[in-house]
C-alpha cells in the first residue's frame, strides 16, 4: 500500500503492507466471486475522499467505513 494510505487508515496494522499483496488478495476474491457468478463492481476511492467521507460521518478512516464509501459510490455510479 502507498505510505500516504497506511498513514491515514485508522486499521493500518491489519492491512497489506503493499500494493502487490494487495491486489493480489482483491484479484483472489474476485476470481471466487466470478466464479460463483456474483456480480461485483470494481470502485476506486482516493484519500482525499476516505478522509472527507470519515470527517463528515464523523467515523473513523478503517475498512468499514471505506466499505461504506465504495458501496454509496457504487450505487450513485449506477443510476
Amino acid at each position: 500500500m502507498p505510505d500516504a494510505v497506511l498513514a491515514a487508515a485508522a486499521d493500518r496494522d491489519t492491512m497489506d503492507k503493499t500494493w502487490e499483496k494487495w491486489n493480489a488478495r482483491i484479484e483472489k476474491l474476485i476470481a471466487g466471486l466470478e466464479a460463483r457468478s456474483i456480480p461485483y463492481v470494481r470502485v476506486l476511492l482516493d484519500i482525499e475522499e476516505i478522509e472527507q467521507f470519515c470527517e463528515e460521518q464523523g467515523i473513523p478512516n478503517d475498512a468499514k467505513a471505506r466499505s461504506n464509501l465504495a458501496i454509496r459510490k457504487a450505487e450513485q455510479n449506477a443510476r
